[in-house]
């Protein structure tokens, strides 16, 4: 485990503020479990709810890929947001937790999604879906994970910033080594200290308040699963209805026109440092924060390569020849949000595919790549403020084309599909 120093004045905050409960962490519920699910089969994955339910079902022998499981979930989707601290664009349907109760809708599969707001039970439903040799989908907020961030960070992490939406997959538990096993979406699998471990699942800070969510599975059968050729043309139709026709102009193919819309007027409404904050996080949900690419277009792409199989459906390459002009705009976008021509913004987009790849690689030596990669992020993104700022706004009619490319690609390929759907 990576040894970090925890902010006792932070947590004593966040329990004054009603943000994490008022309890003694590390102690609640512990009765000297033990318990390691045997033959646990960990795997890395792109995206953190995607794997960790990939993972799940395939301890019950059920193997679907996490591109098939996003396309039955109709899990493909275009979002973008203002919030005050910053703007936030996706491309991920996670309403309601799509991606986890549609496939086991559709499949068939019994479950339910657990959420309280007290430690203890929490606590003791871990244990309870663990003690019947199930591994553990579990909620947790990345700010509080150690393996997110080096050990010259404090825990947590708030400069990393709070999201509650991640999930891991808990196998094992020793409540009298306070440790918790768990197989995040990267490398290797890690281990969590207990109190830090029972913090993350407790954490009710925004976006997507973890609030003790667990997910827990009944009687899951191979046999008794629903057809996926029945199961992926119903998914496919509601995918495309979700981008053609969004209730909303902020969602599906419009959004990318509310997105090139309300680009520029970020400028004057996250000023300064923040606007280049704004812009490393439009490129970590776009390329690299759990995506698998493209704001996960080449995992749809790669469903639909798995679908045109099963559903002996040849026409459906044509399909992924338009999601391949897609998914070229999408990564031209990222390019020009973080362009060469400004040196800094250019290396700060390096350093962060370099990043990720560092964390989903886990290699020995992790700490050391960490602190090595963070420092690196701190004096690029320092030379970008002072350096590259002041010119960025010369680069809006690039940014602004580039996100029309976007949409207009978006449109054909959806077009394309409902044509076929």
């Amino acid at each position: 485990m990576l040894s970090h120093k925890i902010d006792y004045s932070y947590i004593k905050k966040a329990i004054r503020d009603k943000k994490l409960p008022d309890v003694e962490y590390g102690t609640v519920g512990c009765d000297g479990f033990k318990y390691q699910i045997p033959n646990f089969k960990h795997i890395g994955g792109k995206n953190c709810i995607l794997s960790s339910l990939n993972k799940t079902l395939r301890h019950y022998d059920i193997n679907y890929s996490e591109e098939m499981l996003l396309g039955i979930a109709s899990g493909l989707s275009m979002i973008v947001m203002q919030f005050k601290h910053g703007p936030f664009v996706g491309g991920l349907n996670a309403k309601d937790w799509n991606c986890i109760r549609a496939p086991l809708d559709r499949l068939g599969i019994e479950y339910k999604l657990h959420e309280t707001g007290s430690v203890l039970k929490a606590h003791q439903k871990l244990k309870d879906i663990l003690r019947k040799g199930q591994p553990a989908v579990t909620f947790v907020d990345m700010a509080f994970l150690p393996h997110f961030f080096s050990d010259q960070n404090m825990v947590p992490n708030e400069k990393m910033g709070h999201f509650g939406g991640h999930t891991v997959v808990v196998y094992g538990l020793d409540e009298m080594k306070g440790e918790v096993l768990i197989s995040d979406r990267f490398g290797e699998p890690v281990k969590i200290p207990l109190n830090l471990f029972q913090m993350a699942r407790a954490s009710k800070f925004a976006p997507f308040a973890a609030k003790n969510k667990i997910l827990e599975l009944f009687n899951p059968e191979k046999s008794s699963l629903k057809s996926l050729k029945e199961i992926i043309p119903m998914a496919i139709k509601q995918n495309i209805d979700q981008m053609l026709n969004p209730p909303i102009k902020m969602l599906g193919v419009p959004g990318f026109l509310k997105y090139k819309q309300v680009f520029p007027t970020w400028w004057s409404k996250y000023p300064g440092d923040q606007f280049i904050y704004a812009i490393l996080n439009l490129f970590i949900f776009m390329e690299v924060g759990g995506c698998g690419g493209a704001m996960f277009r080449d995992m749809y792409r790669i469903f639909l390569g798995e679908a045109a199989v099963i559903m002996e459906m040849p026409s459906l390459n044509k399909a992924i020849e338009f999601f391949e002009v897609s998914i070229e705009a999408i990564h031209n976008l990222g390019n020009v949000l973080l362009p060469d021509e400004l040196e800094w913004m250019g290396k700060l987009r390096k350093s962060l595919l370099e990043f990720n790849a560092t964390q989903e690689s886990m290699p020995d030596n992790l700490n050391i790549h960490l602190k090595q990669t963070e420092n690196d992020q701190k004096n690029i993104i320092e030379r970008a403020i002072s350096e590259n700022l002041s010119d960025f706004p010369s680069y809006f009619p690039k940014i602004v084309a580039a996100i029309q490319h976007v949409h207009d690609a978006e449109k054909q390929a959806w077009e394309y599909l409902a044509e076929m759907f």
